[in-house]
């Protein structure tokens, strides 16, 4: 602050002396010095200054120098001059002492300032140490510690070495033995250190005992010591021989090896000799397993009553023997010479000789009532014939007269109309419905007039009259004509119908037909059905019998049909059984097959009946019947993809097969059914075969062989 209480003096000096030159010394000539004054415009004279008094401008101090100035009295000029600093002037303030490590000093600060220095040190007065010895012990080493009494500062100095342990009297820890040093423990009362030694072991005391030899072990001297129980044996004997006896002599067989027994009669060993098997048998008389026949040996066998070892041997072949069988030519055939062998029914044919040719004569059959007059040739050899195209004539037609009426007197049987005719004496029975006396079906004839349709009960029967009917029966004709299908929904959902049977004219059964008969336990199909419709039979969950006997219906090839959807699913445990016609020869395809999960059907068992001409089973006919438990079936030649589907995945099937071994292996190898049933095999008379299960026909009856009396 004082600096610039200065600068600002010193600057309005300066401005003020500038303004006095310029007002007083403007003449002054370039050069010349301010004490020269321009009195006129021909002289000049330099002032001799007359100062005054010195005076303070700025006062000087211990920190900074002062500034004072005095003024011409002649000219105004202003002389100024620097005061120098003033010096400091020191008082003690504080005196440090001194200590055992630091100089101790005197702090002085100035009275007008306040600044501070120090001086007049004294040198550190050094420690001084008082000393305390702790000595070492067998544990720990000592130290020497040394502490200042003005500081308390201190430091150690450890010994070097340990103490001596102080031991304790020896005292035993383990006796000494004959085997094995003792042992001496001695321990220091100060660390607890155990010093240890070993005492001398002992000398063994022994007593002799002498073994003698046995026939198989040698004889010595045992040496064992009373103290420690340990033994030596020395001074051996050798071992007597076994002294053997013959005990038990067994002779071999074919079966069996002898042996014998020996034993020793000194100490009882014993041990056995064997003998090899005799190859001798003892056979008894030859049976045949397989008589011989003209192209293969035969086969016979003998039983060893010892060891039952079976011997065989071939039978010779027989060769055949042919006899000739003469064939004389026909019209259309050539003639021929058969040469049978009377033993296997071999034969080959040769000797042909040419066909007769036909020896026709024209024969005229007059129209009857039913069928149209023509001209035909027959001929007289052969009883061949053919129609002259051009030659008929139109049929007369029946003259139909009513005979008699019969009426129902049983629920299962129908009433008819019996009808002859007056011209031929043909006749027919018109059934005459299935309710008692007045129940009746409602027909309708076909868009061509050549057959009839079932449509269902009469319209005008009431419901209370319907309920009543249990048993309906299918005529085969009605009205002189064929009774060929039975419509779509005819019995819908009639739930009274327990009992059914379809005429033998009857072709189609259309869909839905006895759809939800939920009452029906029994159902023929007829020979002469070519189709079914849609869900035909769906939801008759009632149904105990089938009797299929449609000889050649066609496939069902959507899946959609599901013509016995349902069926039999009224009881907890299967008891649908399927009869097939022994007059069938294809199952269609998917006949009991299904689409829509819940629609299965539980048939308990599907039985072909005794001689069946069955050939061929359509694909997935039988799939999908997982409860099926008994199953008779014919030696099939075709058999469809999945036709018996999962039969005996759920539970076991049991199969009569009408056929042997090979052909099931031949016929079922790549089927599902082949892995999930038992099979039993088809023989005419008892097999020799054990290992497997076979079965006939007696009066009918399927019979196992095996239960056969």
């Amino acid at each position: 602050m004082r600096k610039v209480c200065l600068l600002l003096f010193l600057f309005a000096v300066v401005i003020t002396s500038a303004i006095f030159v310029s007002c007083n010394y403007s003449d002054l000539s370039e050069g010349s010095s301010p004490d020269t004054q321009t009195i006129n415009d021909d002289t000049t004279e330099v002032c001799s200054h007359e100062y005054g008094d010195w005076y303070i401008t700025v006062q000087a101090t211990c920190a900074e120098s002062g500034l004072r100035h005095r003024t011409c009295a002649i000219c105004g000029h202003v002389d100024e001059e620097v005061i120098d600093e003033l010096p400091h002037e020191y008082a003690a303030a504080e005196v440090i002492q001194p200590t055992c490590t630091e100089s101790g000093y005197t702090i002085y600060e100035c009275i007008n300032c306040g600044e501070r220095t120090t001086d007049d040190y004294v040198e550190a007065s050094g420690h001084t140490f008082t000393q305390t010895d702790t000595p070492s012990t067998c544990e720990e080493l000592g130290h020497t510690r040394y502490e200042c009494n003005v500081c308390g500062d201190s430091y150690d100095v450890q010994h070097e070495g340990y103490a001596d342990h102080v031991y304790g009297e020896w005292v035993t820890d383990k006796e000494a033995t004959c085997t094995e040093n003792g042992l001496e423990i001695r321990t220091c009362t100060v660390c607890g250190y155990n010093d240890t030694k070993n005492t001398d072991k002992l000398n063994h005391d022994y007593d002799t005992e002498v073994i003698s030899p046995t026939c198989t072990e040698a004889g010595y001297t045992l040496h064992t010591c009373t103290l420690c129980g340990a033994a030596y044996a020395d001074e051996e004997t050798e071992a007597t021989d076994h002294d053997y006896e013959v005990i038990e002599d067994v002779s071999s067989t074919c079966k069996d090896c002898g042996y014998t027994l020996y034993e020793c009669s000194v100490c009882g060993h014993s041990y056995k000799e064997e003998k090899a098997k005799s190859d001798e048998h003892d056979y008894g008389d030859w049976e045949t397993v397989k008589a011989a026949t003209c192209t293969e040996n035969g086969l016979k066998t003998r039983i060893c009553s010892v060891c039952g070892h079976i011997d065989a041997d071939n039978i010779e072949k027989l060769g055949h023997e042919y006899a000739a069988t003469i064939v004389s030519p026909t019209c259309t055939e050539q003639g021929y010479t058969v040469y049978a062998c009377a033993n296997c029914g071999d034969e080959y044919t040769c000797d042909y000789t040419a066909a007769l040719g036909h020896d026709y004569v024209l024969h005229t059959a007059a129209p009857t009532c039913s069928e149209r007059g023509y001209d035909y040739y027959e001929c007289t050899r052969c009883t061949d014939s053919y129609i002259d195209e051009n030659s008929y004539v139109a049929a007369a037609g029946h003259s139909y007269e009513k005979i008699s009426v019969t009426e129902s007197q049983d629920v299962d049987r129908s009433g008819y109309v019996h009808y002859v005719c007056s011209v031929c004496g043909g006749e027919y029975d018109e059934e005459n419905g299935v309710y008692l006396c007045t129940a009746e079906l409602y027909f309708e004839k076909s868009a061509d007039g050549k057959y009839y349709i079932v449509k269902g009960f009469s319209a005008e029967l009431t419901a209370a009259e319907i309920s009543l009917i249990t048993n309906v029966y299918i005529p085969s004709c009605y009205g002189g004509l064929p009774v060929k299908e039975i419509a779509e929904n005819a019995f819908y959902q009639n739930e009274y119908i327990q009992y059914v049977k379809i005429g033998k004219n009857v072709e189609t059964i259309g869909g839905c037909a006895f759809y939800g008969c939920s009452s029906l336990t029994s159902v023929n199909i007829p020979e002469s059905l070519a189709s079914f419709g849609k869900k035909a039979f769906a939801n008759c969950t009632a149904l105990k019998d089938i009797y299929y006997q449609a000889v050649s219906a066609c496939d069902i090839s959507d899946l959609s049909y599901e013509v016995f959807a349902q069926a039999g699913n009224a009881y907890s445990v299967a008891e649908l059984i399927v009869y097939v016609s022994a007059k069938v020869t294809r199952i269609p395809q998917n006949l009991f097959n299904f689409e829509t999960s819940g629609n299965d059907l539980k048939i308990a068992a599907i039985i072909f009946e005794e001689g069946s001409l069955c050939t061929e089973i359509g694909a997935n006919a039988f799939t999908k019947l997982t409860s099926l438990t008994y199953l008779v079936i014919p030696n099939f030649t075709d058999i469809g993809t999945s036709a018996f589907g999962k039969i005996g995945s759920t539970v076991k099937t049991i199969v009569y097969f009408m056929g042997t071994e090979t052909d099931w292996e031949e016929k079922f190898k790549n089927t599902s059914l082949y892995n999930n049933c038992t099979v039993y095999y088809y023989s005419e008379s008892k097999p020799i075969d054990t290992d497997n299960v076979y079965w006939h026909y007696a009066d009918g009856a399927i019979t196992t062989w095996t239960t056969a009396t």
